[in-house]
């Protein structure tokens, strides 16, 4: 059960201005960005060809931007994948799959604002420490790739990473970029892991929180 009508529910009730989602699911007959963009009459993008689906294996998995202001300048971008392996609980042995990022520009009212939605690989998942020389050319990469030049920029994504605040892993990116970061003080996943971040130029931070309910 996907649990589409509790997500638009609260989606709804919140009624956000910018709304970004990692891990979404499309086939041909089945789009979940489109049908959360239409039930709240939002625009969206979304790029579907960063991996195929191991939850459902004939839908693409990708990441989502969803927007009450219009959206422009789409573009994604691959991270370097290490395709480190695992075995999942059934015995059969998993690959990394291709993560990346996706990136557009809201118009808010006079204001352009730069929006990344994106997802890292698992590392706890493959087993990959993150004080691990793996783990920190995945991180180069991302940073490198995240550099970006906009006055208003907001980044938002599963950075599969459970801490509080990324600035110890992304110690080049916060030292050469202006940005503020929202530091977590609760989980952002079921299993209680902070694993879900957002960083930020060119805005304000008037109040945050985590809604577990969903």
């Amino acid at each position: 059960d996907d649990g589409m009508s509790e997500i638009i529910g609260v989606l709804h009730d919140e009624s956000p201005d910018i709304i970004t989602l990692q891990e979404v699911q499309q086939k041909t007959d089945y789009d979940q960005a489109a049908i959360i963009a239409s039930a709240l009459g939002y625009e969206y993008y979304f790029h579907d060809s960063v991996s195929d689906s191991h939850i459902d294996t004939d839908c693409r998995l990708g990441n989502a931007i969803i927007s009450r202001h219009p959206l422009s300048r789409h573009a994604f971008k691959f991270f370097d994948n290490p395709h480190v392996q695992t075995k999942w609980e059934d015995g059969t042995i998993a690959t990394s799959f291709d993560k990346g990022y996706t990136r557009c520009t809201a118009s808010v009212d006079t204001i352009e604002v730069e929006i990344v939605s994106l997802h890292l690989m698992p590392f706890r998942r493959f087993g990959v420490e993150l004080s691990s020389s793996l783990a920190r050319k995945v991180i180069r990469d991302v940073t490198n790739k995240l550099v970006l030049s906009s006055e208003h920029l907001l980044v938002q994504g599963d950075f599969n990473i459970n801490a509080p605040t990324l600035r110890p892993y992304f110690e080049e990116l916060f030292a050469t970029q202006t940005l503020n970061e929202l530091t977590l003080n609760e989980p952002t996943t079921p299993k209680g892991r902070m694993y879900d971040h957002v960083f930020y130029r060119g805005l304000r931070l008037k109040s945050q929180k985590v809604i577990p309910s969903v």
